[in-house]
């Protein structure tokens, strides 16, 4: 708000340039020769500047307001929902509208949405004078919301420069009439103007007939980015969005029948896909699988955190993940399923994925059924990813044991590992009596460690957080310790900031003796 309100004091001041200006020329009438060579000079210079001001105040403006306020046939009413909003109360003078011309030819971007819409007989009548050209010819990216299914302002805003298009429906009723219908000709008047549109994200998009909708957008040969909130995408649109042949990066959600199965396969730029429903079935994951044609998708996201999915489920798109998906760089997904006591069989799939760099797997569960850990899982996941960057696997609830072991194997196998959370750790009594000297020193890159689930029979907090201090030397504490969903997160803050703070605190003491001791 605080901007919006500098940004629109910086028009109203930029507006007065032009006053002084004349101002400077009236004074040369009656000034000296010496006068006024130096205000005509001044007020070239005052030209450039303000030409130059202009350009880079107009590039982006927070909402249309700037330019309406222009326009003083425009008067702000208040409604009987006691709103405001922009009426038309006289015809608009012609040199108002030069400048609104003018000055809307620099707008590259509009931030956001008019806290004062202007009634659609305002927008006709701009259309009028408009004819067939655009508001805003040099307009990049526009963020809008759609109050009606009627909305004319959209045709006048958008042009063939547009880049990115964000819109949010505003208080529809899904279920009336006339609302696809509006819908589906509000995407038609937009498509034709905006042919060179790369990113698409619709809002709150509430209709029962996607498919009908959706069908405009297919034309636009040039769309990379396309997002959908709001209405959901069967097999009749994925089939249309699987023709483009641009489309990199694709965000629905889906709902795809149990009876039928894809018949076809495109999508042959896609890079990207992030599933947003909240209860996903596994059989819908792999039937979008089998739609790609290529292989060359590097980010995949889902969830199923409203679902339950069991072992056999997780391993079927594990399988079909990594036949489909051979250079995914990053998977984010979130499953529900009761404790798993083999969960290094059921994501032994994704050992295959190699060039994986950044993982978060959230696995919900319920009380009565933890998730169980081992050695064994982290020590695969290891071996299998050397390029993992990040690695966050939670856990609502979970049992077992993981021994510090694990992390040697992510030091020696993983140099590019930058952030690792996992559910639960402890010391076993055998390593408390033990020599550290087992864990050796490396001067691995790990900045960010954290454990949901420390187990109680890490006694010794010292003895920990010298073999972390060893293998890890580079942690940032202050960044381990940010909030991770857990229920003993105390226990892991423990160890952190005092026994690991203490470790580095001697070992940085004494690095410079020991490079005081080699010269």
């Amino acid at each position: 708000m605080l901007i919006s309100q500098s940004q629109s004091s910086t028009h109203r001041a930029l507006a007065c340039c032009d006053i002084l200006e004349e101002l400077f020329q009236h004074l040369q009438a009656g000034a000296d020769s010496e006068s006024r060579l130096t205000l005509s000079r001044l007020a070239r210079v005052w030209r450039t500047f303000n030409a130059f001001f202009t350009r880079k105040l107009w590039a982006t403006l927070p909402s249309i307001d700037p330019l309406l306020r222009i326009l003083s046939a425009l008067q702000v009413v208040e409604t009987e929902q006691l709103a405001e909003e922009y009426v038309l109360t006289r015809p608009i003078k012609s040199d108002e509208w030069s400048r609104c011309l003018y000055l809307a030819s620099f707008v590259r971007c509009i931030e956001g949405a008019s806290s004062r819409p202007a009634v659609s007989s305002v927008w006709l009548y701009i259309a009028m004078l408009l004819g067939e050209k655009p508001l805003l010819p040099s307009v990049r990216e526009l963020y809008w919301e759609v109050v009606s299914s009627t909305s004319a302002e959209l045709a006048l805003l958008v042009s063939p420069s547009l880049r990115h298009l964000s819109l949010t429906f505003k208080d529809f009723d899904q279920y009336q009439d006339h609302w696809t219908t509006g819908l589906l000709a509000l995407l038609r008047n937009i498509v034709p103007r905006a042919t060179n549109l790369s990113e698409l994200h619709l809002y709150d998009l509430q209709t029962d007939d996607l498919s009908s909708v959706i069908s405009p957008v297919g034309s636009l040969h040039q769309l990379t980015t396309l997002e959908v909130h709001g209405a959901i995408v069967d097999l009749h649109v994925l089939e249309t969005l699987s023709r483009m042949t641009s489309l990199s990066d694709l965000t629905l959600l889906i709902e795809l029948d149990d009876d039928s199965d894809p018949k076809f396969c495109g999508f042959p730029s896609l890079k990207r896909i992030n599933i947003t429903n909240n209860s996903v079935s596994a059989g819908e994951i792999i039937k979008v699988l089998a739609t790609f044609r290529s292989k060359t998708v590097i980010d995949f996201a889902f969830n199923n955190g409203g679902g339950s999915w069991s072992s056999q489920q997780l391993l079927a798109v594990c399988r079909a993940l990594t036949k489909r998906c051979p250079m995914l760089e990053r998977l984010a997904a979130t499953i529900c399923m009761p404790g798993s006591d083999d969960l290094a069989a059921t994501i032994a799939p994704l050992n295959g994925l190699r060039s994986l760099r950044d993982v978060e797997l959230k696995l919900t569960g319920r009380l009565g059924a933890p998730m169980k850990y081992a050695d064994p899982l982290f020590l695969m996941l290891a071996a299998s990813w050397p390029c993992i960057v990040s690695l966050r696997l939670l856990s609502d609830y979970s049992d077992g044991h993981v021994s510090p072991l694990i992390l040697l194997a992510f030091a020696n196998a993983c140099p590019d590992l930058r952030e690792l959370c996992i559910p639960i750790l402890d010391l076993p009594l055998d390593m408390v009596m033990g020599d550290v000297s087992t864990f050796p020193l490396r001067d691995h890159g790990l900045k960010i460690m954290r454990v949901q689930f420390p187990s109680e029979e890490i006694d010794d907090d010292k003895i920990f957080a010298l073999i972390l201090d060893r293998l890890f030397p580079n942690i940032d504490i202050d960044a381990s310790l940010a909030p991770v969903p857990a229920l003993h997160s105390g226990e892991w803050d423990r160890v952190l900031d005092e026994a690991l703070k203490y470790c580095q605190l001697v070992r940085r003491n004494r690095e410079p003796e020991t490079d005081a001791n080699k010269t």
